[in-house]
């Protein structure tokens, strides 16, 4: 038998999108060092970004929980704050990926340690494109973010194109 639910407060809510809406903010500052640091051929900075964007969705989580479960009900006012900080966040992200991957494209030899981050961008990207296809979130996004995560995916799949062994996964080493 399962727990009754706890509720939240509007405040308490409201108070954890402010927090996700600071996410954004810093997220939005690594992600333009990003760029700058993949041409140098490192991931520092850009593992920094990944590691935002994952602070960023597990906030989100306690966020839709609360939502889902408000003392005074359903508040169009948060649901349309928590998704805009949704669809700003994901924007960001096919953004910087895109620039990451564009400049990842252009080296001649990737640096050591590419292979897990293309398979961490896969899934980022496979789940982005699923964010997309929610109809709320689809009325946020113009279509310049749809055609940036299709490049982003084009971008990705030609650099493993270029290096088939990042994504060998018998065991062998890459």
């Amino acid at each position: 038998m399962r727990k009754p639910t706890r509720t939240f407060s509007a405040a308490e809510t409201d108070g954890l999108i402010d927090a996700l809406e600071r996410q954004i903010e810093e997220a939005t500052t690594i992600a333009q060092d990003a760029a700058q640091d993949a041409e140098a051929q490192s991931y520092g900075v850009y593992n920094h970004f990944r590691d935002k964007v994952q602070e960023f969705d597990t906030l989100s989580i306690l966020v839709e929980e609360r939502l889902s479960n408000l003392s005074a009900g359903p508040d169009a006012a948060l649901q349309s704050r928590f998704d805009h900080a949704q669809a700003g966040m994901m924007g960001l992200m096919i953004r910087t990926s895109i620039r990451f991957f564009f400049v990842m494209s252009s080296l001649a030899r990737l640096p050591v340690g590419t292979r897990d981050v293309f398979m961490s961008e896969l899934r980022s990207l496979w789940h982005a494109r699923k964010r997309l296809e929610q109809p709320h979130l689809q009325v946020l996004l113009d279509e310049k973010a749809a055609q940036d995560l299709a490049k982003a995916q084009d971008i990705l799949s030609e650099i493993i194109a270029r290096a088939p062994s990042l994504l060998d996964f018998s065991g062998r080493k890459a």
